[in-house]
């Protein structure tokens, strides 16, 4: 697990996508995935988040452990994200704090907290801090420049201390989902965010490509509406498989309000994660 960060961003960096998607013929509502490397790329600095203030939301997640002693669990647990502007070394930034509430009976979830602080100008990730995934205790803090990216590993129990370092060509960004949400969407729009960093697959930065479907309005878990634009992504399942994610964004805090899963062939959708509570915060 030590070399995830970096895996991930050399994926990113320098992988075409249509490798990383697979090779598997594709389900007929899903070729255009295949093509996802030809897309034009947007990178930071060509996306500027929108209307920012500082809020407090919360989400409602249902999954499938999908690795560790306990693959396969069913799951429900609750996601508190705080958000607030930061300075930098000289930038104006937003430090996000995603708090996983996770359940007690399960060691590897329970009470997990990812900070991530990213340019408030252009979605750059600067700084990362969380946990190593599959453990409840170990951490990391990662650090991006114009030119590296810095990753030191901690491990509580034994207090041993793993640097690591790479070069980079350019920072690349964390929130995807915040940028996605600050494009200009429009019906049938293409996005392809790169290059893309994130050294955990959470619900900020699960995507970095897809197209709008649609506008719809949705409620949240409290009954409140919102006007939101419907992203699909292939996601992690393979371009054969008939399912889909379809991230639901706004331009406006909290930017994303949820992801569904959706299965082409049954016509059927499931929240994976869904918004429960959103409060703007005072200046």
């Amino acid at each position: 697990m030590k070399k995830r960060l970096f895996v991930v961003l050399l994926v990113a960096l320098a992988v075409p996508l249509g490798m990383v998607l697979g090779q598997a013929k594709p389900h007929p509502k899903k070729e255009i995935y295949a093509k996802v490397a030809s897309w034009t790329a947007t990178g930071p600095g060509e996306v500027e988040l929108k209307h920012f203030g500082p809020f407090r939301a919360v989400y409602d997640r249902s999954y499938t452990q999908g690795s560790g002693p306990q693959a396969g669990q069913k799951r429900q647990d609750r996601i508190i994200v705080h958000a607030d502007e930061v300075g930098w070394e000289g930038r104006r930034a937003v430090a996000i704090t995603m708090i996983d509430t996770g359940e007690a009976k399960y060691a590897d979830t329970n009470m997990r907290t990812l900070t991530m602080v990213t340019d408030l100008a252009n979605l750059q990730v600067l700084f990362e801090m969380g946990p190593v995934s599959g453990t409840a205790k170990d951490y990391y803090v990662g650090i991006m420049t114009e030119s590296e990216a810095l990753l030191s590993i901690v491990k509580t129990e034994t207090q041993e201390y793993t640097p690591q370092k790479m070069p980079i060509s350019e920072p690349g960004f964390g929130a995807g989902s915040w940028a996605m949400a600050s494009m200009d969407l429009k019906p049938g729009m293409l996005i392809n965010l790169a290059p893309y960093y994130s050294s955990q697959v959470n619900s900020l930065s699960r995507s970095h490509y897809g197209r709008v479907i649609e506008r719809t309005k949705i409620k949240d878990g409290s009954g409140a509406g919102h006007d939101a634009w419907v992203v699909e992504t292939s996601g992690w399942y393979g371009l054969d498989s008939p399912k889909v994610l379809r991230l639901y964004l706004r331009d406006t805090p909290p930017y994303y309000l949820g992801t569904e899963i959706f299965n082409y062939d049954t016509g059927e959708g499931k929240h994976f994660v869904w918004l429960r509570d959103f409060q703007a915060m005072e200046q």
